[in-house]
């Protein structure tokens, strides 16, 4: 079976063709005018041909909306150029969704990378809009549109056309350099989803898990064979001890080994979206940890609870939101001043848990 390949330097004009189409600047010629009360023409703005046909050019940047006169081949031309137009605002959106939605749940991919492939996503719409552009503009007007409005009056592309109506209008076309595409009102509304939608759907799907050294060596954590963290060894109750780190939801394989490659443990954990999770490998039997929740504010009378989660293993879902870790609420000072419940989570030995 015989199969036609495409030459990989072809490939690359084309590629070239269509950044140069997306961002090429062209000449305009600017009538200063008011575009409500453009006079009607009864020749085709873009290739002169004798028409009383016409259609509304507006932007919603500048409002106004002149009446430009078309022939039948360069409406139908115009028509078509609006409904892509329309497509592709909506394509870009819809991917800016659906890839702020997927990207997140990828189990290994960092947050930052993430975002960016996500608007990287959405913008390829713009550019499928930039290739066909340069495969389908042969002729000199680059855009399908032979006026756009700018502030102050119109922009033809067609300089016969704009030299007519500046005279008709009393006044002489100026020359100018535009961006055809970025005139066109390009859609940004699909980047600034992805952008805002995905670091939090990414928290949303990378639950927090706490990383605790509490041996004598130093050890190196894996998920899935994947390196999560290098910890130091850590013995004390420090809020700034281990590492906070943010890991993909579901059933997850926790390791964690000595620098030589010696196993110190694995744990079969399942990580829930939205909560938070504490891996202590190796803890000492005379370690407990619990939370530790404190009364603060108008009243002075603060109520402190303690209550003991399952401390059968070293993997937890902790139950509650841990406003901090591994200290004494009054000890964070006077952030917390403004009343309420502040819930801390404790290391000590296992006599002092619930006392």
């Amino acid at each position: 079976m015989l199969t036609h390949r495409v030459p990989s330097g072809k490939i690359v004009e084309w590629l070239r063709g269509a950044a140069r189409t997306a961002m090429s600047r062209r000449d305009i010629w600017f009538v200063e005018c008011d575009a409500r009360k453009v006079p009607f023409i009864a020749e085709c703005a873009n290739c002169l041909v004798p028409t009383n046909q016409g259609l509304r050019e507006s932007s919603q940047r500048h409002g106004g909306g002149a009446i430009v006169p078309y022939c039948g081949e360069c409406l139908a031309r115009v028509a078509r150029e609006r409904v892509l137009r329309l497509a592709w605002r909506l394509s870009s959106m819809l991917l800016g969704l659906v890839a702020s939605l997927f990207i997140p749940m990828l189990a290994w991919l960092p947050k930052v990378p993430a975002v960016i492939l996500a608007a990287v996503t959405v913008c390829l719409p713009w550019f499928a809009y930039g290739i066909w552009q340069a495969f389908r503009q042969k002729r000199s007007v680059v855009d399908s549109r032979a006026v756009v409005e700018l502030e102050g009056g119109l922009g033809c592309f067609n300089e016969h056309w704009g030299r007519k109506l500046a005279q008709l209008l009393g006044t002489t076309p100026v020359l100018r350099r535009v961006y055809p595409h970025s005139v066109a009102e390009w859609s940004y509304g699909g980047v600034v989803v992805a952008v805002l939608l995905t670091p939090w759907l990414y928290d949303a799907f990378h639950p927090q898990l706490r990383l605790l050294n509490l041996t004598e060596d130093t050890l190196v954590i894996s998920a899935d064979h994947h390196v999560l963290a290098k910890l130091e060894p850590t013995s004390t109750e420090n809020p700034r001890a281990g590492l906070l780190i943010r890991v993909a939801s579901g059933p997850r394989q926790l390791t964690a080994r000595r620098a030589d490659g010696t196993l110190v443990e694995t744990v079969s954990a399942s990580l829930l979206a939205g909560r938070t999770h504490l891996f202590a490998p190796s803890r000492p039997p005379n370690t407990c940890f619990w939370l530790e929740q404190t009364q603060v504010g108008g009243s002075s009378n603060r109520e402190f609870k303690h209550e003991l989660p399952d401390n059968q293993s070293n993997f937890w879902v902790i139950p509650k939101d841990v406003d901090s870790w591994f200290g004494r609420v009054l000890d964070s000072g006077p952030a917390f001043g403004t009343g309420g419940v502040v819930t801390s989570l404790r290391q000590g030995f296992c006599s002092r848990a619930g006392e």
